[in-house]
């Protein structure tokens, strides 16, 4: 059967299942990928594989993300999936689930969460739970953009939440809500504090790509700074920045490539100060530190010295989290329009970064 002024991708499930003379959800099941676990005979998959192309069959996610919402039950809870990244299991979930729970029980949102653990680039591993169906909508903290890529051709019918976005992405993750820091008050602040300490060369020191170092490099500039880039990755504990500093931080200081340094955490940046401890380097008078507090650890102004943090509002980004998917639930918003909201991070100057006088 052909349909010759019907545009490419608009034949529809039905009319590929009369195609070839099965039923609908035969054919359904098999564009879903599930045609072994439903025992669909091999030839009949072929069969409804070969008229699916060359019919130009193309799934309208829209509609069915959109079907999903509406024939669910509104009396049981809004299920949603939160796959977190396993080494960031500990307080920064915690946060995020305060501030999740907070939400729901100040607004009586009808939500529930469940916790998976995955690792980035790795989200395809949990492909039986999206085919399961066994949640309405998805928050991701930070995906690669291969994750992205499963959940498109996953077919997943409802919304999906990038929570602290990687800012390298420019692929098929931009088609996803997006909660990030406001990458520009960031780097403007930690540039400025850094010149107004007689900074001169900046460094990072991070576990993943959370940063946004093309705006660096530009506050950077702006402040009359320059940018030295390791392009290496640590390990976002005590141990690693500990190991990252003994290895890029020279003890001679007219070998010393860099006088100011970002860290990914504040556990990075308690590693820094000790290995500047034991090469006997001054901070802030040889090195100058300011730190992301993305644990909340509480310990930042009684460590010695006192650590500048910039603190990421990981409870506002749950918070919002919540109200977006109350609003797509409820109708006011569709779910495959993508949003990209920036949430705006304090700096809070102590003894490793002081405020100018």
């Amino acid at each position: 059967m052909k349909f010759p002024d019907r545009e490419k991708g608009m034949v529809t499930l039905k009319e590929i299942a009369q195609s070839l003379g099965v039923s609908p959800s035969t054919v359904s099941i098999v564009l879903k990928g599930d045609a072994e676990r439903r025992k669909v005979a091999p030839a009949t998959k072929e069969r409804v594989l070969k008229a699916a192309e060359e019919l130009g069959y193309q799934p309208n996610l829209e509609a069915r993300r959109l079907r999903s919402f509406q024939e669910r039950n509104l009396e049981e809870p809004l299920k949603v999936a939160v796959f977190w990244e396993e080494p960031l299991r500990e307080t920064i979930l915690v946060r995020f689930l305060q501030g999740f729970q907070a939400r729901v029980r100040e607004k009586n949102y009808n939500m529930m969460p469940n916790i998976y653990f995955y690792k980035y680039g790795s989200l395809s591993e949990h492909a039986a739970l999206f085919r399961d169906n066994l949640f309405h909508a998805v928050i991701l903290y930070g995906m690669m953009d291969s994750d992205a890529e499963f959940l498109l051709q996953s077919g997943f019918q409802g919304p999906v939440i990038d929570v602290n976005a990687r800012y390298d992405q420019n692929g098929a993750a931009r088609r996803f809500h997006t909660f990030r820091s406001d990458s520009d008050d960031l780097s403007d602040k930690t540039m400025k504090s850094f010149r107004d300490n007689g900074g001169r060369m900046v460094s990072l020191c991070q576990s993943g790509a959370f940063m946004d170092i093309a705006q660096f490099r530009r506050y950077a500039e702006l402040y009359g700074l320059g940018i030295f880039d390791t392009d290496e990755f640590s390990k976002g504990s005590i141990e690693g920045g500990y190991q990252w500093a003994m290895r890029h931080i020279d003890p001679d200081p007219e070998k010393r490539k860099f006088d100011c340094l970002i860290c990914g955490s504040e556990r990075m940046a308690f590693g820094v100060v000790q290995a500047l401890k034991d090469m006997n380097i001054s901070v802030p008078g040889e090195m100058r530190i300011i730190a992301l507090d993305v644990y909340n650890l509480n310990f930042q102004e009684f460590c010695s010295p006192s650590l500048s943090t910039i603190s990421i509002p990981i409870e506002e980004e749950a918070r919002r989290c919540c109200d977006l998917l109350h609003r797509i639930s409820s109708g006011e918003l569709r779910p495959t329009e993508p949003i990209e909201e920036l949430v705006v991070a304090s700096y809070d100057a102590r003894e490793s970064c002081p405020a100018a006088d």
